[in-house]
């Protein structure tokens, strides 16, 4: 029989046994309440993390968000400047960084970010640009002005944006030799001539050569033309507004000279050389002066002189040591020293007249352009994501020449103007006068040192303009 104490150690086995069943559900397992406190804490430890964790990660918005930042909307595209931890609603970012500066930091959020967040009455000047170029994108280099081809019509000019170019003329504009290539792709003159163009504009007739366009007067126009190897059916019209991107050269028409077919003094009066006879020594014209000087002929100067009477006076042939001590003469005299000095090497077919103006010296010059490099329907064109900063000095007039009007670009009034262009080619002078500073709207526009590029007026004219940009009107609300 068990004793006493055997019955009393049973029972309270049989106690802990029924007790771990309730509590562990396991009669074999030895209950201990210490477990059930660890497995707590634990438990309680991850919640706390977990909710850590996700607050952690939860959108919000970024540190310094709320004053001098330009902000996105990643959704929509809209555009806000930060003032006092509120939003400010702009149409572009040339009037967010007219708000700000250049180096404003841009933030692109969601629009659930911003849910809550005051906003203020819309800014910004409608119409400004939306892209910007950095300061690295600002074209410096040369611009390009190409008369349309031969073949081209009214309707070739469809996607021109600029006033002026309601004409089926209207110059194209490339602004920065990225916009077309560069000249050096373009072939070279065979023989090393000066390029030259016969334009007409209306009534007006020239011939371009260099950086000069020089109008043919007279009534003997086509005997000059055929003398200089050209005819009326080269001319191609071009608009005065590309006229006037050129410098106005003397004219061109027949010289002559006095006393012409009287007796010559000195050696060539013993020669029998007569006033206005050329003197062709190894090959090189000299023209006889009644005094018995003899004045030294360029080609073209001997080419238009024989169009006119002299070419119905005597032709000598001499060799040097027959007018050794003839004395040279002063050709001021006899015809303009600005004339082209050789024979055109005229615009070929297939090409095109382009005038281009190096933005360093401010030089321009007549270029000859293949038609299927500088050919598009665009008014003004420029690399994308470019632009330039553009200094234009006006005079008290800025008539474009040739007897028409120039185009209804920002060349319209006297003094200085500044103006950003932008990649689509449209000019946005900044505002001068009381109370503004173009300064300091170009230094917010695009950052600090950018020095502009100067552009006669005649080429400012080329140019289609947009708004007005100034701090001023980008704060009106």
């Amino acid at each position: 029989m068990p004793s006493r104490g055997e019955l009393l150690q049973a029972q309270r086995w049989e106690r802990r046994r029924l007790l771990a069943a309730f509590r562990t559900g396991s009669v074999q397992e030895d209950w201990r309440p210490g477990r059930g406190v660890v497995a707590s804490l634990v438990v309680a430890g991850m919640a706390l993390g977990g909710s850590c964790l996700a607050g952690m990660l939860e959108p919000r918005l970024p540190q310094g968000w709320g004053d001098g930042r330009i902000i996105v909307v990643r959704e929509s595209a809209e555009r806000f400047v930060s003032r006092e931890d509120a939003l400010v609603p702009v149409p572009n970012l040339a009037s967010a960084r007219l708000l700000t500066s250049a180096d404003a930091p841009v933030l692109t959020l969601d629009r659930a970010l911003l849910h809550g967040v005051a906003r203020e009455p819309a800014a910004g000047i409608a119409g400004a640009p939306d892209r910007v170029a950095t300061p690295e994108s600002l074209v410096r280099d040369a611009w390009l002005a190409c008369a349309p081809s031969q073949d081209a019509s009214p309707g070739d000019v469809a996607g021109a944006t600029s006033a002026a170019a309601g004409a089926w003329n209207h110059p194209r504009l490339w602004v920065g030799a990225g916009a077309w290539g560069g000249e050096d792709s373009w072939p070279a003159r065979e023989d090393g001539r000066e390029v030259a163009a016969l334009v007409t504009s209306g009534e007006y007739l020239a011939l371009i050569v260099g950086s000069r366009r020089h109008e043919l007067t007279g009534d003997r126009v086509d005997g000059v033309l055929r003398a200089v190897g050209l005819s009326r059916a080269d001319a191609r019209e071009v608009s005065p507004a590309w006229l006037a991107l050129l410098e106005p050269g003397d004219p061109i028409a027949p010289f002559e000279v006095a006393g012409a077919g009287r007796p010559t003094a000195g050696v060539l009066g013993d020669l029998g050389v007569a006033a206005g006879d050329v003197v062709v020594v190894e090959g090189e014209p000299h023209l006889a002066l009644a005094g018995g000087d003899l004045v030294a002929l360029t080609p073209f100067a001997d080419a238009v002189y024989t169009a006119g009477p002299g070419g119905l006076l005597g032709r000598w042939d001499a060799e040097p040591a027959q007018i050794a001590q003839v004395p040279d003469g002063d050709p001021a005299d006899l015809w303009p020293a600005r004339w082209p000095q050789g024979l055109p090497d005229p615009v070929a077919e297939g090409e095109v007249p382009c005038v281009l103006l190096q933005t360093a010296s401010g030089g321009v010059r007549l270029m000859a352009a293949p038609a299927g490099e500088v050919t598009g329907a665009d008014a003004v064109t420029l690399v994308p994501g470019t632009g330039a900063l553009v200094r234009v000095e006006f005079a008290a007039e800025t008539g474009s020449g040739g007897g028409g009007e120039t185009g209804s670009g920002v060349g319209a009034e006297t003094g200085e103007m500044l103006a950003y262009l932008d990649e689509t080619g449209t000019a946005f002078p900044f505002a001068s006068g009381s109370g503004t500073d173009p300064g300091e709207a170009i230094r917010r526009l695009l950052g600090e040192d950018v020095e502009p590029v100067t552009v006669p007026p005649a080429w400012a004219d080329l140019l289609p303009v947009g708004v007005a940009l100034s701090i001023q009107a980008a704060e009106s609300r």
